[in-house]
Protein backbone atom coordinates (compact mmCIF):
# COMPACT_ATOMS: atom_id res chain seq x y z
CA UNK A 1 0.00 0.00 0.00
CA UNK A 2 1.18 3.16 -1.05
CA UNK A 3 2.31 6.16 1.55
CA UNK A 4 -0.98 8.06 0.34
CA UNK A 5 -3.56 5.67 0.95
CA UNK A 6 -2.17 4.65 3.66
CA UNK A 7 -2.47 8.46 5.19
CA UNK A 8 -6.14 8.60 3.63
CA UNK A 9 -7.17 5.16 5.34
CA UNK A 10 -5.41 6.83 8.80
CA UNK A 11 -7.36 10.32 7.68
CA UNK A 12 -11.06 8.53 7.01
CA UNK A 13 -10.32 6.06 10.15
CA UNK A 14 -9.82 9.06 12.59
CA UNK A 15 -13.11 10.87 11.08
CA UNK A 16 -14.99 7.36 11.55
CA UNK A 17 -13.95 7.72 15.42
CA UNK A 18 -14.89 10.91 16.05
CA UNK A 19 -18.21 10.44 13.88
CA UNK A 20 -18.98 7.66 16.29
CA UNK A 21 -18.16 9.70 19.35
CA UNK A 22 -19.85 12.69 18.73
CA UNK A 23 -23.19 10.08 17.85
CA UNK A 24 -22.09 8.17 21.37
CA UNK A 25 -21.99 11.22 23.40
CA UNK A 26 -25.10 13.22 22.18
CA UNK A 27 -24.55 16.76 23.47
CA UNK A 28 -28.03 17.54 23.92
CA UNK A 29 -29.26 14.95 26.14
CA UNK A 30 -29.35 16.71 29.64
CA UNK A 31 -29.36 20.51 28.64
CA UNK A 32 -31.67 20.53 25.53
CA UNK A 33 -31.97 24.22 26.43
CA UNK A 34 -28.35 24.97 26.56
CA UNK A 35 -25.84 25.71 23.14
CA UNK A 36 -22.86 23.75 23.08
CA UNK A 37 -21.34 27.31 23.38
CA UNK A 38 -23.06 27.91 26.53
CA UNK A 39 -22.14 24.72 28.45
CA UNK A 40 -18.21 26.00 27.72
CA UNK A 41 -19.07 28.84 29.67
CA UNK A 42 -20.46 26.82 32.19
CA UNK A 43 -17.13 24.27 32.26
CA UNK A 44 -15.18 27.97 31.76
CA UNK A 45 -16.41 29.06 35.34
CA UNK A 46 -16.32 25.64 36.82
CA UNK A 47 -12.43 25.79 36.35
CA UNK A 48 -12.01 29.36 37.24
CA UNK A 49 -14.61 30.31 39.85
CA UNK A 50 -15.59 33.75 39.09
CA UNK A 51 -15.02 36.03 36.01
CA UNK A 52 -15.40 38.90 34.84
CA UNK A 53 -17.13 39.39 31.32
CA UNK A 54 -14.30 40.62 29.23
CA UNK A 55 -11.85 37.86 30.94
CA UNK A 56 -14.21 34.97 29.50
CA UNK A 57 -14.08 37.29 26.46
CA UNK A 58 -10.55 36.80 26.16
CA UNK A 59 -10.77 33.18 26.47
CA UNK A 60 -13.67 32.60 23.84
CA UNK A 61 -12.10 35.05 21.85
CA UNK A 62 -15.06 37.20 21.04
CA UNK A 63 -16.16 40.77 22.44
CA UNK A 64 -17.85 41.25 24.85
CA UNK A 65 -21.15 41.81 24.16
CA UNK A 66 -21.16 39.10 22.85
CA UNK A 67 -19.99 36.83 26.20
CA UNK A 68 -22.79 38.74 27.85
CA UNK A 69 -25.87 37.67 25.49
CA UNK A 70 -24.48 34.27 26.16
CA UNK A 71 -24.37 34.49 29.75
CA UNK A 72 -27.46 36.35 29.65
CA UNK A 73 -29.35 33.15 28.83
CA UNK A 74 -27.42 31.34 31.54
CA UNK A 75 -28.22 33.59 34.07
CA UNK A 76 -32.57 33.31 33.29
CA UNK A 77 -32.04 29.58 33.56
CA UNK A 78 -30.27 29.61 36.54
CA UNK A 79 -27.05 28.40 36.27
CA UNK A 80 -25.01 31.84 36.92
CA UNK A 81 -25.46 34.60 38.76
CA UNK A 82 -23.89 38.05 38.42
CA UNK A 83 -21.82 39.61 41.46
CA UNK A 84 -21.48 43.32 41.51
CA UNK A 85 -18.46 44.54 43.00
CA UNK A 86 -18.89 46.50 45.77
CA UNK A 87 -16.45 49.70 45.57
CA UNK A 88 -16.87 49.99 41.85
CA UNK A 89 -20.62 48.62 40.55
CA UNK A 90 -18.83 48.92 36.71
CA UNK A 91 -17.16 45.67 37.59
CA UNK A 92 -19.23 42.63 37.46
CA UNK A 93 -18.02 39.24 37.98
CA UNK A 94 -20.10 35.86 37.50
CA UNK A 95 -20.25 32.37 38.41
CA UNK A 96 -21.54 29.21 38.73
CA UNK A 97 -25.01 28.53 41.10
CA UNK A 98 -25.60 25.24 43.06
CA UNK A 99 -27.83 24.28 40.20
CA UNK A 100 -25.37 25.32 37.54
CA UNK A 101 -22.44 22.95 39.04
CA UNK A 102 -24.94 20.37 39.45
CA UNK A 103 -25.70 20.62 35.77
CA UNK A 104 -22.20 19.79 34.80
CA UNK A 105 -22.09 17.13 37.15
CA UNK A 106 -24.70 15.59 35.66
CA UNK A 107 -23.39 15.94 31.80
CA UNK A 108 -20.12 14.65 33.18
CA UNK A 109 -21.51 11.58 34.59
CA UNK A 110 -23.20 10.94 31.66
CA UNK A 111 -20.33 11.45 29.38
CA UNK A 112 -17.90 9.49 31.45
CA UNK A 113 -20.26 6.45 31.04
CA UNK A 114 -20.28 6.78 27.56
CA UNK A 115 -16.61 7.00 27.04
CA UNK A 116 -16.02 4.26 29.45
CA UNK A 117 -18.36 1.84 26.85
CA UNK A 118 -16.10 3.85 24.17
CA UNK A 119 -13.00 2.93 25.42
CA UNK A 120 -13.81 -0.40 27.57
CA UNK A 121 -13.02 -2.11 24.02
CA UNK A 122 -8.95 -1.21 24.52
CA UNK A 123 -6.57 -2.56 27.24
CA UNK A 124 -4.86 -0.45 29.32
CA UNK A 125 -1.79 -1.09 26.99
CA UNK A 126 -4.10 -0.23 23.99
CA UNK A 127 -4.61 3.24 25.52
CA UNK A 128 -1.21 4.23 26.20
CA UNK A 129 -0.47 3.35 22.72
CA UNK A 130 -3.17 5.25 21.19
CA UNK A 131 -2.27 8.53 23.63
CA UNK A 132 1.34 8.10 22.42
CA UNK A 133 0.05 8.21 18.80
CA UNK A 134 -2.07 10.83 18.96
CA UNK A 135 0.17 12.86 20.97
CA UNK A 136 2.75 12.49 18.08
CA UNK A 137 -0.04 14.15 16.03
CA UNK A 138 -0.43 17.10 17.97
Amino acid sequence: MSAKLINDKVIREIFKVYRKMRHQIPFKSKMTCLTITQFHGLVILKENKEMSMSEIAEKFNVAIPTVTVLFDKLIDLGYVERKHNDKDRRIVKVSLTDKGRLMIQEIDKEKDKKINLILGRLSDSDKKTLLKILGKLI
